[in-house]
């Protein structure tokens, strides 16, 4: 009974949905890296050193990045690949200055770990850099 209007203008692209996942990870790993560095034996007591600060706010960058992410411009997600590229390269500056000790294998492991992530979150931005909006 009624007719659809159809138009020959182009349907907007919807925002990746891994895009979204990225960025939130990103913020949330960013969150919780921020405040276990300013606690010790996770979240038992409150500790506010320089190396907590330093490595909380290498943290920050992180949240902040996944923040630029959720914007979809893409002026945003390039500045977002900066500051997971100081995120990596801080987070080295840390460990090699020592103020992020490796004592244990599960040290290095979990600061690999962390690293890796980092990196392919940031290859994944790389990648996906069509996406968003100019």
């Amino acid at each position: 009974m009624y007719a659809s209007a159809k138009t020959n203008a182009p349907q907007p692209q919807s925002f990746p949905k891994g895009l979204k996942v990225v960025a939130y990870l990103m913020v949330a790993f960013g969150l919780v890296e921020t405040v276990i560095n300013f606690t010790s034996n996770f979240l038992s007591s409150v500790l506010i050193t320089p190396p907590s600060i330093l490595n909380s706010s290498i943290g920050i960058l992180a949240s902040i990045a996944g923040l630029f992410v959720l914007t979809k411009k893409s002026n945003s997600a390039i500045l977002a690949i900066i500051l997971l590229a100081l995120y990596v390269v801080g987070r080295i500056i840390m460990i090699v200055a020592g103020f992020n000790p490796i004592v244990s294998d599960y040290q290095s492991f979990a600061v690999i770990l962390e690293i890796s992530i980092a990196v392919l979150f940031g290859v994944h931005l790389v990648q996906n850099l069509q996406s968003f909006e100019s």
